[in-house]
């Protein structure tokens, strides 16, 4: 028996053999376009394709013999899998190429009339070349199984001209899932009775016309209710009921008669605007309404709805106003561009012309009226009452403080009661500051001093007291090599993206994909461009929390926060949390923000306050956070205003040192730190 067994191994190896030859020639034969395939060459790749399907059928015999004598049955049965799999696949590789080459003979020699009934004149050619039908699959799905069974039945059963094991073939690629398991077990064979067995276990499986009857109706019930109005929903509803209700119908039910119990559950579903729309068409009606009518009422329903959206986004579409991403960080660079001064001819806005701020008041009220500027922003196309900057620093009226009349000379103005904030800062987005500088600085009072072409500007400005931003020390991880860096993270829910700094960028040697520039906004609607992007992950260093992110490159986030050194111990911070950031009160890098897009995956629930002017604890997922005030007011000498100046503003401070009203001798400390 031993012996018997190793011979009928030796001839399963010989036919392995064949099959690669077999599956060679196949390959060599795919190479040559269908086009230039010939006759000769298409009979013997049908000859040998005859040959291989009878070499599957001795195979069959072999592998049955193998099976009956051998010990390890599992590995036996496996063998078969997997050489059947090789014939399926090589059978109907090469079938295809003939199907292809039959197609590409019937363009080039179409039939004539008496052999094609689909001409009509003997003068116009069939030429046009059907798509190819797809073979319908089911996965044991009863609701899919009338439409499978009915389309597989006329393309393959009913077709004469196709091979039983073809048809086998084409049966066992259709099936998927569960319905694949009920025919596994039938051998893979020429045998007509193999085919038309599988069929019919197929049809007793899933052929039950009680199950699919139950099924059908159970949808009919369970069509989830429609929530608002929307003419897809009303399509879907209309696709959904009318294609069960067909099933039900081919079952033999008795669907006719069910009208009024398919209306009412259909109306049942329906939103409330369209509920009532059709009880009010319904009251017109002199008799209670047939199905077909309802149907007919939806459609006309989902054409209005669908005519209103068309309407409404085309709308939208024209009056849409170019989108930015906004966020709360630094502007670095030449990112705005300017009109040409009206006084010199150069790129910058009036408030900024040093021309301008050496007139008289006088001649800069009558520049104003010759050019028909706006009193309170300098700038044309409207007027003062319009305008939606902040009004004058001294009087809080609607003009710019370079117009502003005062009782003494307007071109000196007394710096003794600034704070150091208000001697630099602007008249951005029209909130109040104290009284300006002399006309030497003065450009900052205008409505965006902190933009020029050549300046930057940092959302930050002097507080009385320090406020602490929600910080985390975290690992930043390359996608690529997997490496980890140690960073520190700002969190802000104010920032619709999230923002990596170049330098972080080098340091992790991530790579950057280049994107259309994209515009960002801040504070003020200050705006610059970004045109890099990379993907990184942030990894929690207290758990195993972690994040993937997209974030845009920028040159700087902000100065090192927070602006000075904070005593932990004035803050009352319980020892038993443990925080997201040790070290949030020294004065440190930011090398990533994080925005909105994130920040809420991160940020849990629980809060601990730590009273009245003082911080706040925020649990997370990277620890606890500490924002809000400190109520530490820190002093002029570790005072630190964040802002950066444009290259007119250093070159005027020595008119500001040389002003008659110039620093105080209690102000002199100022003017030694700048």
């Amino acid at each position: 028996m031993e012996g018997e067994l190793n011979t009928l191994i030796r001839q399963r190896s010989s036919i392995k053999a064949r099959i690669t030859i077999f599956h060679k020639y196949v390959d060599s034969i795919k190479l040559i376009e269908t086009s230039k395939l010939d006759k000769v060459m298409l009979s013997e790749l049908q000859l040998k394709l005859s040959r291989f399907q009878e070499l599957f059928v001795k195979f069959d015999d072999i592998q049955s013999k193998i099976e009956i004598y051998a010990t390890n049955i599992e590995e036996q049965m496996l063998e078969r899998d997997k050489i059947e799999d090789c014939f399926c696949k090589l059978i109907s590789l090469a079938q295809n190429i003939c199907d292809q080459y039959n197609v590409v003979e019937e363009v080039r020699h179409p039939r004539s009339e008496s052999g094609h009934g689909s001409c009509h004149s003997s003068n116009n050619n069939c030429n046009i070349k059907l798509p190819t039908i797809k073979l319908p699959t089911f996965d044991g799905n009863y609701l899919k199984w009338l439409e499978f069974h009915d389309s597989f039945d006329t393309l393959i059963n009913k077709n004469d001209s196709v091979p039983n094991i073809n048809k086998f073939h084409y049966l066992r690629s259709s099936l998927e899932g569960a319905a694949a398991v009920v025919i596994k077990s039938i051998e893979f064979t020429a045998n007509n009775y193999n085919y038309k067995s599988a069929w019919n276990l197929l049809c007793e499986r899933f052929n039950n016309k009680r199950i699919l009857t139950n099924n059908h109706i159970k949808c009919l019930f369970n069509f989830d209710p429609i929530t608002k109005e929307s003419y897809k929903s009303l399509r879907y509803m209309i696709d959904y009921y009318s294609k069960n209700l067909s099933a039900l119908e081919q079952l033999e039910e008795p669907t006719e008669h069910w009208d009024t119990l398919i209306i009412f559950m259909m109306a049942s579903k329906l939103d409330s605007a369209t509920a009532r729309k059709w009880e009010e068409h319904k009251s017109n009606l002199e008799k209670s309404p047939t199905l077909k009518e309802f149907i007919k009422f939806l459609r006309s329903r989902a054409d209005v709805l669908e005519t209103m959206q068309y309407n409404h986004n085309s709308g939208a579409a024209r009056n849409e106003k170019q989108r930015f991403t906004k966020s709360f960080v630094a502007l670095f660079g030449d990112n705005t561009n300017y009109k040409e001064c009206i006084i010199c001819k150069q790129s910058h806005l009036l408030y900024q012309c040093t021309i301008f701020k050496e007139m008289s008041l006088e001649d800069r009220l009558a520049h104003v009226s010759k050019f028909n500027l706006c009193k309170n922003c300098l700038r044309t196309g409207h007027r003062p009452a319009q305008c939606r900057l902040g009004p004058c620093r001294f009087c809080k009226k609607k003009h710019n403080s370079l117009l502003h009349k005062s009782k003494t000379n307007t071109n000196k103005y007394r710096l003794s009661h600034l704070p150091v904030a208000s001697a630099v800062a602007s008249h951005v987005a029209g909130a109040a500051a104290a009284v300006p500088p002399s006309p030497a600085v003065a450009e900052s009072s205008s409505p965006a001093a902190a933009v020029s072409p050549s300046s930057s500007l940092s959302l930050s400005a002097a507080t009385p007291g320090q406020v602490l931003l929600c910080t985390a020390e975290v690992e930043l991880v390359d996608l690529k090599s997997n490496n980890t860096y140690p960073a520190k993270v700002l969190l802000d829910s104010g920032s619709q993206s999230s923002f990596i700094t170049e330098k972080m960028q080098n340091i992790m040697n991530l790579d950057s994909n280049n994107v259309r520039p994209m515009p960002v906004s801040g504070i003020n609607n200050s705006k610059t461009s970004v045109n890099k992007v990379c993907n990184l992950r942030i990894k929690s260093k207290v758990n195993s929390f972690h994040i993937d992110l997209s974030c845009l490159v920028i040159p700087q986030i902000t100065n090192q926060l927070p602006n000075v050194e904070i005593d932990p111990s004035r803050l009352n911070i319980p020892n038993n949390v443990l925080l997201a950031d040790p070290g949030f009160f020294r004065p440190s890098e930011i090398h990533v923000l994080l925005g909105a897009d994130a920040f809420w995956e991160v940020v849990e629930s629980q809060q601990i306050r730590l009273g009245r002017n003082k911080p706040t604890l925020q649990q997370s997922m990277f620890g606890w956070l500490v924002a809000g005030p400190t109520s530490v007011n820190p002093t002029v000498t570790n005072c630190h205003v964040q802002c950066y100046f444009s290259r007119d503003i250093p070159k005027s401070f020595p008119k500001l040192w040389k002003s008659k009203d110039g620093f105080s001798s209690s102000s002199k400390v100022y003017k030694k730190r700048f």
